[in-house]
Protein backbone atom coordinates (compact mmCIF):
# COMPACT_ATOMS: atom_id res chain seq x y z
CA UNK A 1 0.00 0.00 0.00
CA UNK A 2 1.24 3.43 -0.89
CA UNK A 3 2.37 5.63 2.02
CA UNK A 4 0.63 9.01 2.35
CA UNK A 5 2.70 12.14 2.09
CA UNK A 6 2.71 13.08 5.78
CA UNK A 7 3.73 9.60 6.91
CA UNK A 8 6.42 9.42 4.21
CA UNK A 9 7.89 12.70 5.42
CA UNK A 10 7.94 11.52 9.06
CA UNK A 11 9.44 8.12 8.24
CA UNK A 12 12.12 9.45 5.86
CA UNK A 13 13.21 12.00 8.46
CA UNK A 14 13.74 9.18 10.97
CA UNK A 15 15.42 6.96 8.37
CA UNK A 16 17.78 9.64 7.09
CA UNK A 17 18.75 10.70 10.61
CA UNK A 18 19.43 7.08 11.55
CA UNK A 19 21.37 6.50 8.29
CA UNK A 20 23.59 9.53 8.93
CA UNK A 21 24.41 8.24 12.41
CA UNK A 22 25.16 4.80 10.95
CA UNK A 23 27.54 6.14 8.30
CA UNK A 24 29.38 8.37 10.80
CA UNK A 25 29.72 6.08 13.81
CA UNK A 26 27.20 7.94 16.05
CA UNK A 27 26.30 5.07 18.38
CA UNK A 28 23.87 7.00 20.64
CA UNK A 29 21.75 8.32 17.76
CA UNK A 30 21.89 4.95 16.01
CA UNK A 31 20.58 3.15 19.10
CA UNK A 32 17.89 5.79 19.77
CA UNK A 33 15.87 4.75 16.70
CA UNK A 34 15.83 1.01 17.47
CA UNK A 35 12.75 -0.60 19.01
CA UNK A 36 13.22 -2.71 22.13
CA UNK A 37 12.18 -5.74 20.06
CA UNK A 38 14.63 -4.94 17.27
CA UNK A 39 16.11 -7.75 15.05
CA UNK A 40 18.96 -7.35 12.60
CA UNK A 41 20.59 -9.52 9.88
CA UNK A 42 23.60 -7.90 8.24
CA UNK A 43 25.79 -8.67 5.20
CA UNK A 44 28.82 -9.83 7.22
CA UNK A 45 29.20 -13.42 8.43
CA UNK A 46 28.65 -12.69 12.13
CA UNK A 47 25.93 -10.04 11.73
CA UNK A 48 23.01 -12.07 13.04
CA UNK A 49 21.45 -10.35 16.06
CA UNK A 50 17.99 -10.92 17.47
CA UNK A 51 18.08 -8.14 20.05
CA UNK A 52 18.79 -4.45 20.27
CA UNK A 53 21.66 -4.67 22.79
CA UNK A 54 23.85 -7.00 20.74
CA UNK A 55 23.20 -5.06 17.55
CA UNK A 56 24.24 -1.75 19.08
CA UNK A 57 27.32 -3.32 20.68
CA UNK A 58 28.44 -4.74 17.35
CA UNK A 59 28.03 -1.33 15.74
CA UNK A 60 29.99 0.29 18.56
CA UNK A 61 32.82 -2.25 18.03
CA UNK A 62 33.01 -1.98 14.24
CA UNK A 63 31.56 1.39 13.19
CA UNK A 64 34.93 3.12 13.07
CA UNK A 65 35.95 0.88 10.15
CA UNK A 66 33.69 2.79 7.76
CA UNK A 67 32.68 5.93 9.67
CA UNK A 68 33.33 9.01 7.49
CA UNK A 69 34.74 6.82 4.70
CA UNK A 70 31.51 5.82 2.94
CA UNK A 71 29.47 7.34 0.13
CA UNK A 72 26.09 6.15 -1.20
CA UNK A 73 25.71 6.67 -4.93
CA UNK A 74 23.05 5.77 -7.50
CA UNK A 75 20.50 5.15 -4.74
CA UNK A 76 16.77 4.58 -4.67
CA UNK A 77 14.35 4.36 -1.72
CA UNK A 78 10.90 2.74 -1.84
CA UNK A 79 8.36 3.06 1.01
CA UNK A 80 5.38 0.73 1.45
CA UNK A 81 2.65 0.64 4.10
CA UNK A 82 1.37 -2.72 5.45
CA UNK A 83 -1.02 -2.25 8.35
CA UNK A 84 0.89 -0.56 11.15
CA UNK A 85 4.26 -1.31 9.53
CA UNK A 86 6.30 0.75 7.08
CA UNK A 87 8.71 -1.09 4.76
CA UNK A 88 11.69 0.79 3.28
CA UNK A 89 13.72 -0.78 0.46
CA UNK A 90 16.96 1.18 -0.03
CA UNK A 91 19.27 0.15 -2.92
CA UNK A 92 22.57 1.93 -3.66
CA UNK A 93 26.18 1.61 -4.81
CA UNK A 94 28.59 1.61 -1.88
CA UNK A 95 31.84 3.54 -2.35
CA UNK A 96 34.62 3.54 0.24
CA UNK A 97 37.57 5.86 0.74
CA UNK A 98 40.93 4.06 0.68
CA UNK A 99 43.82 6.38 1.45
CA UNK A 100 42.99 9.25 -0.92
CA UNK A 101 40.92 7.41 -3.52
CA UNK A 102 37.24 6.43 -3.61
CA UNK A 103 36.67 2.82 -4.66
CA UNK A 104 33.49 0.99 -5.60
CA UNK A 105 32.79 -1.87 -3.20
CA UNK A 106 29.43 -3.40 -4.16
CA UNK A 107 25.74 -2.86 -4.74
CA UNK A 108 23.93 -2.88 -1.37
CA UNK A 109 20.30 -3.62 -0.41
CA UNK A 110 18.97 -2.28 2.93
CA UNK A 111 15.52 -3.53 3.95
CA UNK A 112 13.99 -1.84 6.99
CA UNK A 113 10.70 -2.29 8.87
CA UNK A 114 9.45 0.48 11.17
CA UNK A 115 6.60 0.61 13.67
CA UNK A 116 5.29 3.68 15.47
CA UNK A 117 5.31 3.70 19.27
CA UNK A 118 5.04 6.42 21.91
CA UNK A 119 8.46 7.81 20.89
CA UNK A 120 7.67 7.90 17.18
CA UNK A 121 8.75 5.70 14.29
CA UNK A 122 11.27 3.05 15.33
CA UNK A 123 13.03 0.19 13.52
CA UNK A 124 11.88 -3.28 14.51
CA UNK A 125 13.74 -5.21 11.79
CA UNK A 126 16.54 -4.59 9.28
CA UNK A 127 18.32 -6.77 6.75
CA UNK A 128 21.43 -5.69 4.79
CA UNK A 129 22.73 -7.72 1.82
CA UNK A 130 24.89 -7.65 -1.30
CA UNK A 131 24.34 -9.46 -4.63
CA UNK A 132 25.71 -13.01 -4.93
CA UNK A 133 28.97 -12.57 -6.87
CA UNK A 134 28.79 -16.19 -8.02
CA UNK A 135 25.72 -15.64 -10.22
CA UNK A 136 25.68 -14.39 -13.78
CA UNK A 137 22.89 -12.37 -15.39
CA UNK A 138 19.71 -14.43 -15.53
CA UNK A 139 20.83 -16.82 -12.76
CA UNK A 140 19.38 -17.10 -9.29
CA UNK A 141 22.19 -19.29 -7.93
CA UNK A 142 25.72 -19.72 -9.31
CA UNK A 143 26.11 -23.51 -9.49
CA UNK A 144 28.78 -23.27 -12.20
CA UNK A 145 30.73 -20.70 -10.24
CA UNK A 146 30.52 -22.78 -7.08
CA UNK A 147 31.68 -25.86 -8.98
CA UNK A 148 34.58 -23.88 -10.44
CA UNK A 149 35.56 -22.57 -7.00
CA UNK A 150 35.32 -26.08 -5.53
CA UNK A 151 37.61 -27.38 -8.27
CA UNK A 152 40.06 -24.58 -7.58
CA UNK A 153 39.87 -25.43 -3.90
CA UNK A 154 40.55 -29.11 -4.58
CA UNK A 155 43.53 -28.19 -6.74
CA UNK A 156 44.82 -25.83 -4.05
CA UNK A 157 44.47 -28.58 -1.43
CA UNK A 158 46.31 -31.01 -3.69
CA UNK A 159 49.13 -28.53 -4.26
CA UNK A 160 49.32 -27.83 -0.55
CA UNK A 161 49.37 -31.55 0.23
CA UNK A 162 52.28 -32.06 -2.15
CA UNK A 163 54.08 -29.07 -0.63
CA UNK A 164 53.54 -30.41 2.90
CA UNK A 165 54.69 -33.90 1.92
CA UNK A 166 57.80 -32.38 0.34
CA UNK A 167 58.43 -30.29 3.45
CA UNK A 168 57.96 -33.29 5.71
CA UNK A 169 60.40 -35.25 3.56
CA UNK A 170 62.94 -32.44 3.86
CA UNK A 171 62.48 -32.50 7.63
CA UNK A 172 62.97 -36.29 7.71
CA UNK A 173 66.20 -35.98 5.73
CA UNK A 174 67.45 -33.11 7.87
CA UNK A 175 66.61 -35.14 10.98
CA UNK A 176 68.71 -38.04 9.70
CA UNK A 177 71.61 -35.71 8.87
CA UNK A 178 71.34 -34.06 12.27
CA UNK A 179 71.54 -37.44 14.03
CA UNK A 180 74.69 -38.29 12.06
CA UNK A 181 76.21 -34.90 12.90
CA UNK A 182 75.29 -35.23 16.58
CA UNK A 183 76.94 -38.65 16.78
CA UNK A 184 80.01 -37.22 15.07
CA UNK A 185 80.31 -34.40 17.59
CA UNK A 186 79.86 -36.88 20.46
CA UNK A 187 82.74 -39.15 19.33
CA UNK A 188 85.05 -39.96 22.26
CA UNK A 189 87.70 -41.96 20.42
CA UNK A 190 88.78 -42.33 16.82
CA UNK A 191 87.37 -45.88 16.55
CA UNK A 192 83.87 -44.40 17.03
CA UNK A 193 84.02 -43.44 13.35
CA UNK A 194 83.04 -47.03 12.54
CA UNK A 195 79.80 -46.66 14.50
CA UNK A 196 78.83 -43.72 12.30
CA UNK A 197 79.11 -45.90 9.19
CA UNK A 198 76.50 -48.19 10.78
CA UNK A 199 74.34 -45.17 11.67
CA UNK A 200 74.47 -43.89 8.08
CA UNK A 201 73.16 -47.19 6.75
CA UNK A 202 70.43 -47.27 9.41
CA UNK A 203 69.28 -43.72 8.56
CA UNK A 204 69.45 -44.44 4.82
CA UNK A 205 67.19 -47.46 5.22
CA UNK A 206 64.79 -45.58 7.53
CA UNK A 207 64.34 -42.96 4.81
CA UNK A 208 63.05 -45.71 2.54
CA UNK A 209 66.13 -46.34 0.39
CA UNK A 210 67.70 -49.71 -0.41
CA UNK A 211 71.28 -50.50 0.58
CA UNK A 212 73.07 -53.73 1.43
CA UNK A 213 76.65 -53.11 2.51
CA UNK A 214 77.52 -49.54 3.50
CA UNK A 215 81.11 -48.31 3.80
CA UNK A 216 83.56 -45.49 4.09
CA UNK A 217 87.00 -45.54 2.52
CA UNK A 218 89.92 -43.21 3.06
CA UNK A 219 92.13 -42.56 0.05
CA UNK A 220 95.73 -42.54 1.30
CA UNK A 221 98.79 -42.11 -0.97
CA UNK A 222 99.71 -45.81 -1.07
CA UNK A 223 96.56 -47.58 0.07
CA UNK A 224 92.87 -47.43 0.90
CA UNK A 225 91.59 -47.90 4.44
CA UNK A 226 88.07 -49.29 4.25
CA UNK A 227 85.40 -50.23 6.80
CA UNK A 228 82.12 -51.92 5.77
CA UNK A 229 78.99 -52.87 7.66
CA UNK A 230 78.03 -56.47 8.21
CA UNK A 231 75.54 -58.20 5.95
CA UNK A 232 72.62 -57.30 8.23
CA UNK A 233 73.90 -53.74 8.73
CA UNK A 234 73.90 -53.89 12.53
CA UNK A 235 77.67 -53.55 13.02
CA UNK A 236 80.98 -53.21 11.21
CA UNK A 237 81.78 -56.47 9.43
CA UNK A 238 84.95 -55.70 7.45
CA UNK A 239 87.98 -53.57 8.28
CA UNK A 240 90.74 -53.77 5.68
CA UNK A 241 93.58 -52.11 3.83
CA UNK A 242 93.67 -52.30 0.02
CA UNK A 243 96.36 -51.26 -2.48
CA UNK A 244 95.53 -48.20 -4.57
CA UNK A 245 95.80 -50.09 -7.85
CA UNK A 246 92.71 -52.16 -7.00
CA UNK A 247 90.70 -49.18 -8.27
CA UNK A 248 93.49 -47.68 -10.34
CA UNK A 249 93.15 -50.67 -12.67
CA UNK A 250 89.42 -49.89 -13.19
CA UNK A 251 89.16 -46.90 -15.58
CA UNK A 252 85.71 -45.78 -14.43
CA UNK A 253 86.77 -45.58 -10.76
CA UNK A 254 90.24 -44.22 -11.49
CA UNK A 255 88.81 -41.42 -13.63
CA UNK A 256 86.14 -40.64 -11.02
CA UNK A 257 88.75 -40.24 -8.27
CA UNK A 258 90.61 -37.72 -10.44
CA UNK A 259 87.43 -35.79 -11.32
CA UNK A 260 85.20 -33.43 -9.36
CA UNK A 261 82.06 -35.54 -9.85
CA UNK A 262 80.16 -36.10 -6.63
CA UNK A 263 78.75 -39.55 -7.47
CA UNK A 264 79.85 -42.63 -9.41
CA UNK A 265 77.79 -45.75 -10.19
CA UNK A 266 79.79 -48.91 -10.88
CA UNK A 267 77.58 -51.83 -11.98
CA UNK A 268 79.20 -55.29 -12.30
CA UNK A 269 77.72 -58.38 -13.85
CA UNK A 270 78.26 -61.73 -12.16
CA UNK A 271 81.74 -62.46 -13.52
CA UNK A 272 83.00 -58.92 -12.97
CA UNK A 273 81.65 -58.95 -9.39
CA UNK A 274 83.32 -62.31 -8.64
CA UNK A 275 86.61 -61.05 -10.07
CA UNK A 276 86.45 -57.87 -7.96
CA UNK A 277 85.69 -59.75 -4.73
CA UNK A 278 88.47 -62.29 -5.45
CA UNK A 279 90.93 -59.46 -6.06
CA UNK A 280 89.86 -57.74 -2.83
CA UNK A 281 90.30 -60.94 -0.80
CA UNK A 282 93.67 -61.67 -2.40
CA UNK A 283 95.16 -58.18 -2.07
CA UNK A 284 93.45 -56.99 1.09
CA UNK A 285 94.98 -56.89 4.55
CA UNK A 286 91.96 -57.69 6.75
CA UNK A 287 91.71 -56.72 10.39
CA UNK A 288 88.13 -57.95 10.56
CA UNK A 289 86.07 -60.24 8.32
CA UNK A 290 82.29 -60.55 8.27
CA UNK A 291 81.17 -64.18 8.70
CA UNK A 292 78.03 -63.22 6.77
CA UNK A 293 80.03 -62.24 3.69
CA UNK A 294 78.35 -63.40 0.46
CA UNK A 295 79.73 -66.54 -1.13
CA UNK A 296 80.35 -67.11 -4.83
CA UNK A 297 76.95 -68.82 -5.06
CA UNK A 298 75.30 -65.81 -3.39
CA UNK A 299 76.79 -63.42 -5.95
CA UNK A 300 75.76 -65.69 -8.81
CA UNK A 301 72.26 -65.88 -7.38
CA UNK A 302 71.81 -62.08 -7.24
CA UNK A 303 73.37 -61.60 -10.68
CA UNK A 304 76.28 -59.35 -9.79
CA UNK A 305 76.84 -56.21 -7.71
CA UNK A 306 76.46 -52.47 -8.10
CA UNK A 307 78.59 -50.00 -6.13
CA UNK A 308 77.26 -46.46 -5.61
CA UNK A 309 79.79 -44.02 -4.16
CA UNK A 310 79.81 -40.38 -3.09
CA UNK A 311 82.92 -38.25 -2.76
CA UNK A 312 84.02 -36.93 0.65
CA UNK A 313 86.91 -34.64 1.53
CA UNK A 314 89.01 -37.67 2.48
CA UNK A 315 87.78 -40.33 0.07
CA UNK A 316 84.30 -41.80 -0.29
CA UNK A 317 81.25 -43.30 1.29
CA UNK A 318 79.11 -45.79 -0.56
CA UNK A 319 76.74 -48.71 -0.60
CA UNK A 320 76.11 -51.81 -2.67
CA UNK A 321 72.99 -53.15 -4.38
CA UNK A 322 72.39 -56.67 -5.67
CA UNK A 323 72.55 -57.20 -9.40
CA UNK A 324 73.31 -54.74 -12.19
CA UNK A 325 71.61 -51.39 -11.43
CA UNK A 326 72.66 -48.82 -14.02
CA UNK A 327 70.16 -46.13 -13.06
CA UNK A 328 69.36 -46.12 -9.34
CA UNK A 329 66.71 -43.58 -8.22
CA UNK A 330 67.99 -40.01 -8.44
CA UNK A 331 66.69 -39.25 -4.95
CA UNK A 332 68.91 -42.04 -3.55
CA UNK A 333 71.96 -40.36 -5.06
CA UNK A 334 70.94 -36.97 -3.65
CA UNK A 335 70.58 -38.44 -0.16
CA UNK A 336 73.95 -40.19 -0.37
CA UNK A 337 75.60 -36.92 -1.41
CA UNK A 338 74.06 -35.18 1.62
CA UNK A 339 75.27 -38.02 3.86
CA UNK A 340 78.78 -37.55 2.46
CA UNK A 341 78.74 -33.94 3.64
CA UNK A 342 77.57 -34.97 7.11
CA UNK A 343 80.20 -37.73 7.29
CA UNK A 344 82.94 -35.17 6.61
CA UNK A 345 82.19 -33.71 10.02
CA UNK A 346 82.74 -37.14 11.57
CA UNK A 347 86.02 -37.53 9.70
CA UNK A 348 87.29 -34.16 10.92
CA UNK A 349 86.43 -35.27 14.44
CA UNK A 350 88.23 -38.56 13.73
CA UNK A 351 91.42 -36.72 12.71
CA UNK A 352 91.27 -34.52 15.81
CA UNK A 353 90.85 -37.56 18.05
CA UNK A 354 93.66 -39.41 16.27
CA UNK A 355 95.97 -36.48 16.87
CA UNK A 356 94.94 -36.25 20.54
CA UNK A 357 95.32 -40.02 20.99
CA UNK A 358 98.80 -39.91 19.49
CA UNK A 359 99.79 -37.07 21.79
CA UNK A 360 98.33 -38.89 24.80
CA UNK A 361 100.22 -42.05 23.80
CA UNK A 362 103.49 -40.17 23.48
CA UNK A 363 102.97 -38.60 26.89
CA UNK A 364 102.18 -41.99 28.45
CA UNK A 365 105.32 -43.54 26.92
CA UNK A 366 107.47 -40.67 28.08
CA UNK A 367 105.97 -40.87 31.56
CA UNK A 368 106.67 -44.62 31.74
CA UNK A 369 110.26 -44.09 30.57
CA UNK A 370 110.76 -41.34 33.11
CA UNK A 371 109.58 -43.61 35.93
CA UNK A 372 112.01 -46.36 34.87
CA UNK A 373 114.86 -43.85 34.47
CA UNK A 374 114.17 -42.32 37.88
CA UNK A 375 114.09 -45.73 39.56
CA UNK A 376 117.34 -46.72 37.84
CA UNK A 377 119.12 -43.52 38.90
CA UNK A 378 117.91 -43.99 42.47
CA UNK A 379 119.56 -47.44 42.90
CA UNK A 380 122.00 -47.81 45.78
CA UNK A 381 122.92 -51.47 45.23
CA UNK A 382 123.03 -53.90 42.33
CA UNK A 383 120.19 -55.90 43.82
CA UNK A 384 117.83 -52.96 43.17
CA UNK A 385 118.14 -53.65 39.46
CA UNK A 386 115.44 -56.23 40.04
CA UNK A 387 113.08 -53.51 41.23
CA UNK A 388 113.79 -51.39 38.14
CA UNK A 389 113.07 -54.41 35.93
CA UNK A 390 109.79 -55.09 37.75
CA UNK A 391 108.80 -51.45 37.22
CA UNK A 392 109.64 -51.80 33.51
CA UNK A 393 107.21 -54.72 33.25
CA UNK A 394 104.49 -52.69 35.01
CA UNK A 395 104.92 -49.68 32.72
CA UNK A 396 104.93 -51.81 29.57
CA UNK A 397 101.69 -53.43 30.73
CA UNK A 398 100.10 -50.03 31.40
CA UNK A 399 100.79 -49.04 27.79
CA UNK A 400 98.68 -51.95 26.60
CA UNK A 401 101.62 -53.86 25.12
CA UNK A 402 100.86 -57.57 25.29
CA UNK A 403 103.74 -59.20 27.12
CA UNK A 404 104.15 -62.36 29.16
CA UNK A 405 107.01 -60.89 31.08
CA UNK A 406 110.09 -58.65 30.77
CA UNK A 407 113.48 -58.72 32.39
CA UNK A 408 117.23 -58.54 31.97
CA UNK A 409 120.22 -60.85 31.49
CA UNK A 410 123.42 -60.69 33.53
CA UNK A 411 126.44 -62.25 31.84
CA UNK A 412 129.13 -63.94 33.94
CA UNK A 413 132.11 -63.90 31.58
CA UNK A 414 134.30 -65.97 33.87
CA UNK A 415 131.75 -68.75 34.18
CA UNK A 416 130.49 -68.27 30.62
CA UNK A 417 126.93 -68.13 31.99
CA UNK A 418 124.06 -65.68 31.50
CA UNK A 419 121.39 -65.33 34.19
CA UNK A 420 117.89 -64.33 33.07
CA UNK A 421 115.92 -62.29 35.57
CA UNK A 422 112.19 -61.94 34.77
CA UNK A 423 109.23 -60.94 36.95
CA UNK A 424 106.51 -63.42 37.80
CA UNK A 425 103.36 -61.85 36.20
CA UNK A 426 101.24 -62.83 39.19
CA UNK A 427 103.51 -61.20 41.80
CA UNK A 428 105.63 -58.84 39.63
CA UNK A 429 108.63 -59.95 41.70
CA UNK A 430 112.00 -60.66 40.02
CA UNK A 431 113.61 -64.05 40.38
CA UNK A 432 116.29 -65.89 38.35
CA UNK A 433 114.31 -68.46 36.43
CA UNK A 434 116.69 -69.36 33.60
CA UNK A 435 120.38 -69.69 32.74
CA UNK A 436 122.25 -69.39 29.47
CA UNK A 437 125.59 -70.73 28.24
CA UNK A 438 127.76 -68.74 25.80
CA UNK A 439 131.17 -69.30 24.27
CA UNK A 440 132.50 -65.77 23.98
CA UNK A 441 131.27 -62.21 23.65
CA UNK A 442 130.57 -62.47 19.95
CA UNK A 443 128.66 -65.74 20.00
CA UNK A 444 124.90 -65.92 20.08
CA UNK A 445 123.69 -67.16 23.40
CA UNK A 446 122.01 -70.57 23.49
CA UNK A 447 119.41 -70.57 26.20
CA UNK A 448 118.94 -73.65 28.29
CA UNK A 449 115.84 -73.43 30.45
CA UNK A 450 116.27 -75.01 33.85
CA UNK A 451 113.73 -75.15 36.63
Amino acid sequence: MKVNKNTETEVLKVYNTWLHSYLNGDVATYDKFLDDEYHFIGSATKEEFLNRKDTTQFFADTGDQFAGKTELRNETKTLEHFGELIFITHVFDGWFLHEKEWNFYSRFRFSSTLRKNKDGWRFIYQHFSMPDSKTEEGETIGFEKINEENQQLREAIQRRTVELESKNRELEIEGALQRIRAEAVAMKQSSDLLDIVVTMRTEFIKLGHEAHYFWHMMWLPEKYEKAMTSGDGTKIGFVMELPRHIHGDIPMLANWEKSDDAIVIYPMDTEAALAYVDKMVTLGDFQNIDPQAPSENDIRHIGGLTFIMARTTHGEIGYSLPGVVKNPPEVDLEILEKFAGAFDLAHRRFLDLKKAEKQTREVAIELGLEKVRSRSLAMHSSNELRDASALLFIEITKLGIESITSGYVLLDEDEKIGWNYMPDPSTEKIMPIATGVFHDKTDNMKSIIKN
